[in-house]
């Protein structure tokens, strides 16, 4: 998609985004208990920028859940697509790459700092292993 979508998005706090390897993982709190809720990241084409860029955003359905407990819950996202696009898109002597991965909250607005998304072919994290550096973890949107 080129923009994000103005899909209905029902109330939720995000209240951690870290990625380790291909995978984003919310850590979220939201109302209800009474239903299963679903979620969807839609990610933006890229915009042209050193390194690219996307917009993400989690859209949220409770299914009119009637539930009024604070549920406390993680979902992760494979990023392994948008690697793959870029890989397509860009093809890179070193077989490594980039992309600065911009958060859009429920309001439309974005956090002012950017998670990146570092990865090579062979679907590593770079640089390699934990502990991770502070710019792939956003706490307390």
């Amino acid at each position: 998609m080129s923009t994000l979508p103005d899909w209905p998005n029902h109330y939720f706090v995000m209240e951690r985004v870290e990625i380790r390897g291909n995978v984003i993982t919310f850590k979220l709190s939201y109302p209800g208990g009474g239903r299963k809720h679903d979620f969807r990241l839609v990610i933006t084409s890229f915009k042209e920028s050193y390194p690219l860029r996307v917009s993400a955003q989690l859209f949220h359905n409770n299914h009119n859940d009637p539930g009024d407990a604070i549920v406390t819950d993680t979902r992760n996202f494979d990023l392994s697509p948008l690697k793959e696009l870029y890989f397509e898109m860009y093809n890179t002597a070193k077989g490594t790459g980039s992309v600065l991965i911009d958060i859009i909250d429920i309001y439309g607005s974005q956090d002012s700092a950017p998670l990146i998304y570092k990865f090579d072919e062979e679907n590593q994290i770079l640089p390699p292993g934990p502990p991770l550096p502070p710019e792939y973890v956003r706490e307390n949107w």
